[in-house]
């Protein structure tokens, strides 16, 4: 492990089993569809067949005269009821995002997202009607008898075709499918480093559209007290303060009046992190029939309606001198949105990072958002920078194949220099800090890139194809910028950390409270973190964009140097001294003329006892809330190598060995899991899934695991990871992320080891997912161009 700067803490950086699995496994989690309310009814939807249909009339008669149904909820009652559309305020706001705009620098119109529609269906799968009825299977029933007239419309799902004239807008508001067109960087200066290079590379790149599958389907459980007026809601999702303040806009109450609960979540890499129209839906239901309702997809459901990842087309061009050096690059890139704006996280974080760990003088970059008939896209790990990171990638080994560099020496010629930070890119992101160079030797070091070459000889010799593929990364952390933290010293020797973000796996029970041990000078098992309940936890980010670690540490740092404080004038005032006579050392409050000392909990037990004055009224306990906006770059280097049977298309991944910095590193245990997990993921894209929707039916073609490819445990190889701990400037503890690094270069490295492999048949580039039968296609495809 290389590590900057010092580490004297007893807890931090210490790879600590996880307090929560225990729990989790052994049935003890809390998920949403384990919580039941006395007397609960079950909702089911009514989806739509169509990817655009105009609802002409909705006929519920059937469905309310069958068995056990307490109501038929269609858009026509929604906006009876004055409900509002979900507010995802899509555009990112902090002060370092990419500030994105509509075409000519209008407006960015999202499309509004309301519970029901009472308009147009404009996704296959898209809910037009809610059946509520004694029991789940009950109501099932029923919604099969809900008659909807539809007239169907013109559709289309790839953005590529969607810009075209000609074709039917998906909002009739707009008049036609773009809604976000900005330009970045410097189109002048590009155009004159274009003119003079020597080398110039083009690619055509489409990273095609995924989604999440988590392993606990969305599950939603609403509640309404008529006596108080208050909402309750049980959900899934990344982050319950937020949940719950849309919400309250969606039903039009105060904040107040509606509780959010969320503990444990099965899964979540963004696909949960926004507000589903059934976690309005169930409240608004609670309501009109009087009893509590749950709603529980089906998988199939999932895959119909769970908010999806990637789905990028880019048209991108390098400009080289002759001696490898990049003059410029530019980038045309375009995000299908899906049916509504539901996020511009991907395209905007993605936009940041087009010239990757290099140092490339100037760039161009066209953003666009489209929309199109499909499921709206969100941010999905590690949002936008995968995306990037294969263009910049891909760019980097066609260069060096087509000009005649090699493709680590002309990497090495270009990367960011440690002495260059902070260093500022050609379109404005400005990287905290990294050693980028020394994360590529070290990853090539654990991977023995000296020794591939006879291991691809070896290959050879048994008829295979070998392949070795190579990704630097870096990508962006930022999130929402406020945090809050409460931490409580009890006097029975515990401490109670309330903390707005929310795990999904992350291991948030035993990191955080590793920090809070340390910071606190308590012991870690003292220590439990309190989250997901709205009724405690006032404010909160949530866990998305690596956010977590980075924000709960900081708020946790600074909250503990205001207890320590409150600390000292609670023990002046207990000794009759005054506060700044007070010291702290070694976890122990004392004064030099005393040999009284207190420990955080016996002062606790003190406080708990005195007669305090009001500004310390409520003992040793502080609350903070921190706004940071500063981001933080995450970097490293992935390197694979894989084998291909030139008969069948059958790839196996041979090796796979990455370096990631993450900052300071609080858990290496919880960081490797991490970068392991994400590994799998970036992989399974870049091999196996794949979102496909019929572009002449508008179908999707994946409704359950039969039809959607995945990672598993006998197709993936031991992964050799370590960690690299370049602090970052930016806040307290020196901490990047670790959550996303395993997934970002994923794609690209195993894409550019897929394309070394067959590189004898002349193959410039593959479509991912890279199957064995793309490959085995490509194959023919290359020998029908050589007869």
């Amino acid at each position: 492990m290389s590590t900057t700067g010092t580490n004297n803490f007893s807890s931090i950086g210490k790879p600590m089993p996880r307090n929560e699995d225990a729990r989790l496994l052994t049935g003890k989690g809390r998920f949403t569809d384990d919580f039941a309310i006395p007397g609960q009814a079950h909702a089911v939807m009514v989806r739509s067949p169509h990817p655009h249909a105009r609802i002409v009339s909705i006929d519920t008669t059937a469905a309310l005269a069958m068995p056990g149904v307490l109501g038929v909820f269609t858009g026509a009652d929604v906006a009876a009821d004055g409900l509002k559309p979900v507010p995802h305020d899509p555009i990112p706001k902090t002060k370092y995002d990419m500030k994105l705009a509509g075409p000519g620098g209008s407006p960015i119109f999202i499309g509004p997202h309301m519970l029901l529609p009472a308009d147009k269906a404009r996704h296959v799968g898209e809910a037009v009607a809610m059946v509520v009825a004694e029991t789940e299977a009950q109501a099932q029933d029923a919604a099969e008898a809900v008659e909807v007239d539809y007239e169907v419309l013109p559709f289309v799902v790839d953005q590529r075709e969607a810009i075209k004239p000609g074709h039917t807008p998906v909002w009739d508001e707009t008049h036609d499918n773009v809604f976000v067109d900005t330009t970045f960087g410097d189109v002048a200066g590009t155009d004159a480093a274009f003119a003079k290079a020597d080398h110039v590379v083009k690619m055509d790149i489409y990273i095609p559209r995924v989604t999440g599958v988590t392993i606990e389907p969305r599950s939603a459980l609403g509640d309404f007290d008529p006596a108080t007026g208050r909402y309750l809601l049980h959900c899934g999702g990344g982050g319950a303060v937020r949940q719950k303040n849309e919400l309250a806009l969606v039903l039009g109450v105060e904040p107040d009046q509606v509780r959010v609960l969320t503990f444990d979540v099965g899964g979540n890499f963004g696909t949960k992190n926004r507000v589903y129209v059934e976690y309005g839906l169930v409240m608004w239901a609670a309501r009109k029939v009087g009893r509590a309702v749950k709603n529980t997809i089906s998988r199939s459901e999932a895959f119909l309606t769970d908010y999806q990842g990637r789905d990028l087309a880019v048209k991108a061009e390098l400009a080289l001198d002759k001696s490898g050096k990049i003059l410029a690059m530019r980038s045309d890139n375009m995000s299908n949105a899906g049916s509504r704006c539901v996020s511009l996280s991907p395209l905007g974080k993605g936009s940041g990072l087009i010239t990757g760990s290099y140092d490339i003088p100037v760039a161009t970059l066209r953003a666009r958002a489209v929309f199109t008939n499909t499921v709206p896209t969100q941010a999905y790990r590690s949002s936008g920078r995968p995306e990037v990171n294969f263009v910049i990638e891909r760019l980097m080994d066609t260069a060096a194949r087509e000009c005649g560099f090699d493709k680590v020496e002309l990497r090495r010629k270009n990367l960011v220099r440690p002495d260059q930070f902070p260093y500022t890119n050609a379109v404005g992101a400005t990287y905290d800090s990294g050693e980028y160079e020394k994360n590529m030797d070290w990853a090539m070091d654990i991977a023995d890139w000296k020794g591939a070459e006879a291991r691809r000889a070896e290959a050879t010799a048994r008829g295979k194809l070998y392949g070795v593929g190579l990704s630097n990364y870096v990508e962006s952390s930022i999130g929402t910028p406020k945090e809050r933290t409460e931490i409580t010293i009890h006097p029975e020797g515990k401490v109670s950390c309330v903390i707005g973000t929310q795990p999904s796996g992350q291991g948030h029970e035993t990191s955080f409270a590793q920090v809070v041990a340390d910071l606190c000078h308590v012991p870690v098992e003292t220590v439990t973190i309190i989250i997901g309940d709205t009724d405690i936890v006032k404010v909160g980010g949530g866990s998305h964009s690596g956010r977590s670690m980075r924000h709960a540490g900081t708020v946790i740092s600074k909250a503990s140097t205001l207890l320590i404080d409150k600390g000292k004038a609670i023990a002046a005032h207990v000794l009759g001294k005054q506060k700044d006579e007070i010291t702290f050392d070694d976890g122990r409050f004392h004064h030099a003329a005393t040999n009284r000392t207190f420990s955080m909990f016996e002062l606790a037990a003190e406080a708990a006892k005195a007669t305090l004055p009001d500004d310390l009224g409520d003992g040793l306990t502080i609350g903070l809330t921190n706004e940071m906006h500063e981001p933080v770059f995450p970097n490293g280097t992935a390197i694979c190598e894989v084998e291909i049977d030139p008969q069948t298309g059958w790839i196996d991944i041979k090796r796979y060995a990455t370096v990631d910095d993450v900052g300071r590193c609080i858990n290496p245990l919880i960081v490797h899991g991490q970068t392991h997990g994400g590994i799998a993921q970036g992989v399974g894209q870049a091999m196996w899934e794949l979102f496909q929707i019929d572009p002449d039916s508008g179908q999707p073609l994946a409704g359950s695991f039969m039809d959607y490819g995945m990672p598993r445990f006998d197709n993936l190889p031991s992964f050799r990871t370590e960690i690299a701990q370049v602090l970052s400037p930016t806040n307290p503890l020196g901490i990047k992320a670790g959550g996303e690094g395993g997934t970002t270069p994923a794609l690209s490295c195993i894409v550019n080891g897929v394309v070394d492999a067959l590189k004898e048949f002349g193959l410039r580039d593959i479509t991912m997912p890279v199957t064995p039968y793309h490959i085995w296609q490509a194959i023919q495809d290359a020998k029908k161009r050589a007869a």
